[in-house]
């Protein structure tokens, strides 16, 4: 689901180079690129991502290339970034997939959700932010990320995926550039898998109502087939329409024709667009009356802080110094009222 590799000195566009062709748009279904990170607000960058803007950041210059933001000949080992891909489990790209265009919008918007706070949660670790030093926010780094959100693999199977080049520059407040170390991020990891997992969990569970069970140490939607999903992302010879025998890809799809192809696919399988249009109305009826037993919850527990109040208030009146159980107590309104005083 999270994997983090550096970027080769030289080979630098190999990692992002197709998300600026026109087939990652009709054939893998992807977004034009957008940035993240304060770092992006320090440098005025815009979207969608430039393939030359880019370049030069990796490259440690200026967006347009005329001035370093780094001194290279003081850091010759200087990495110059890497590659962080966030992909959702099977179960959850096959539902997507399957699913009709409205619930397909809410799981990718999970899915972005979660990816976004993952990459700022990330940010602030590069920053320090949790190394226990005290720091001002002027002393506290800020990256920079662009991010390619893509929807179909190499092959042309449902993927929800999205993969974040991230340049090694880190902006202070004074307006220096630093960098960062590859271990950073590496013994970041798994805490960066966990943290995604999670998000992705609870933007699914509020969105569509997902539940989620686990295998090992991977997340599956209840409801989904894992058979299917084995079908879908690991037996090539169920690609019968999008690969040939030998798992080679087949003439590419574009666009609708892949949710097309997807949904025959899942059809030929026992499990398709109408197994997942229920599965969605199970988990919304679900969703429904989890949010009543809630909300019951909540009126009860109102209910019996005020039962709790009420037994107070009359023990207080029974109970209290100086008061006569045959005289009715006072109340504080009632002496205002009668021009009383306490």
């Amino acid at each position: 689901m999270v994997s983090i590799t550096p970027l080769r000195h030289g080979q630098e566009d190999r990692d992002y180079r197709e998300f600026f062709t026109p087939e990652f748009l009709t054939q893998a279904l992807g977004q034009p690129g957008y940035w993240q990170g304060e770092g992006a607000q320090h440098l005025g960058l815009r979207n969608p991502v430039e393939a030359s803007v880019l370049r030069h950041l990796l490259a440690g210059f200026t967006p347009d290339g005329t001035r370093p933001l780094v001194a290279h000949q003081a850091q010759p080992e200087r990495e110059s970034g890497w590659c962080l891909d966030l992909q959702v489990p099977p179960s959850v790209s096959v539902l997507w997939a399957l699913a009709p265009e409205p619930a397909r919008q809410s799981i990718e918007q999970a899915h972005l959700a979660a990816a976004g706070v993952t990459l700022l949660d990330l940010e602030m670790d590069l920053g320090g932010f949790r190394n226990g030093r005290p720091r001002s926010e002027e002393q506290l780094p800020r990256g920079v990320f662009a991010c390619f959100p893509g929807r179909a693999s190499w092959d042309q199977m449902p993927q929800l995926s999205l993969r974040a080049i991230i340049p090694n520059l880190g902006f202070l407040g004074d307006g220096t550039v630093t960098g960062f170390g590859s271990e950073q991020l590496l013994e970041r990891r798994r805490g960066l898998a966990d943290a995604y997992r999670t998000l992705l969990g609870g933007q699914l569970q509020q969105r569509i109502g997902a539940f989620q069970e686990w295998a090992h140490t991977d997340m599956g939607l209840v409801g989904v087939p894992p058979e299917l999903c084995a079908k879908f992302c690991f037996d090539p010879k169920a690609r019968h329409e999008l690969t040939d025998g030998s798992g080679r890809r087949a003439t590419p799809l574009r666009s609708s024709e892949l949710f097309g192809a997807w949904r025959r696919l899942g059809d030929k399988h026992g499990w398709g667009g109408r197994q997942a249009e229920a599965l969605l109305g199970q988990m919304k009826r679900q969703q429904a009356w989890k949010n009543i037993a809630s909300e019951w919850d909540k009126t009860l527990q109102r209910a019996r802080a005020c039962s709790s109040h009420a037994v107070q208030a009359v023990k207080r009146i029974v109970t209290g110094p100086g008061k006569s159980s045959t005289q009715p107590p006072s109340t504080p309104s009632r002496d205002k009222d009668m021009g009383h005083s306490q």
